[in-house]
């Protein structure tokens, strides 16, 4: 496992914050849509974006870690 460095745990905070301060921004211009369609595609999209990151990076998804978590 690959230990983080402090510079880029700061960009990927940075980049977290942007991400979720902006989402509101984008969500009032949809008056159209209901609460749960609107999660339904922030979920879908985010999804998404993690599946192609971990095929980017060739990454496999390990389910060892989602037993561990389940535990505690």
């Amino acid at each position: 496992m690959k230990i983080q460095t402090r510079k880029i745990a700061l960009v990927k905070g940075i980049m977290v914050g942007v991400f979720f301060g902006t989402a509101a921004i984008f969500i009032r211009f949809l008056n159209d849509l209901h609460a749960l369609s609107i999660a339904f595609w922030r979920l879908t999209i985010a999804c998404t974006a993690l599946v192609l990151t971990m095929l980017a990076f060739k990454k496999t998804f390990q389910f060892n870690f989602v037993k561990e978590n389940w535990k505690l």
